[in-house]
């Protein structure tokens, strides 16, 4: 993250020699933030402007050391998935909470989930957030 002005740099350096090159629409992308904290996040207006931020992006290079950077489509972008369960309140530790998932529900594949966040809540229960492994997914 702490790198990515350093990239953008190159990216507009980049894409303005191609825009030069070959004139016509502009292309328009912005910045969306971050997933997961290490994913950044670009949108574009159009298909015409994804393919040209492909493009940009396959001719960026190593900006800095170990940087392999790469534009996806959204649905290309590795992830899990993710579910939100309530619990008692007095259930906080994430190892406890795993511990009484797997012990209250057995035909669950839940020996490679993890437990990212458990959001407090006044009362007597807490919801936590579970990352899923990608084989099975609950509905």
């Amino acid at each position: 993250m702490n790198k990515w002005k350093a990239v953008e740099s190159h990216l507009s350096l980049i894409c303005l020699r191609m825009v030069r090159e070959k004139p016509g629409t502009s292309p328009c992308c912005m910045n969306s933030g971050w997933y997961h904290g290490s994913v950044k996040v670009v949108a574009c207006d159009s298909q015409l402007s994804a393919d040209l931020y492909k493009q940009v992006t396959s001719k960026l290079g190593e900006v800095f050391e170990g940087a392999n950077i790469v534009a996806l489509d959204w649905c290309d972008v590795p992830s899990r998935p993710r579910a939100r369960i309530w619990l008692p309140a007095a259930t906080k530790a994430p190892k406890d909470i795993l511990f009484m998932l797997q012990e209250c529900n057995p035909h669950l594949p839940t020996n490679d989930w993890k437990v990212v966040k458990v959001e407090e809540h006044e009362g007597d229960v807490n919801q936590a957030v579970l990352v899923l492994n990608k084989d099975h997914q609950c509905v």
